[in-house]
């Protein structure tokens, strides 16, 4: 799998943030020949600790699915 994110975007409020970023996948299955076009959002939650940021919570959202489920 092959991933390239585009258009990140930080909110930062006291010592909580969110981040959204735009992903362009590229997928195979072992023994496949097929690629597998996803496109997708990342939105991360962090929190800042005595140690620094860290992450907290990941969605995805996948927007190459149809309504069937399957990619497009």
């Amino acid at each position: 799998m092959w991933h390239s994110f585009h258009s990140p975007e930080i909110e930062i409020v006291g010592d909580h943030a969110v981040g959204h970023w735009t992903v362009y996948c590229l997928a195979t299955n072992a023994g496949s020949n097929q690629v597998d076009v996803i496109v997708g959002r990342y939105r991360d939650e962090y929190l800042r600790t005595p140690q620094g940021w860290l992450q907290s919570r990941l969605t995805f959202s996948n927007e190459t699915r149809d309504s069937s489920g399957s990619h497009s």
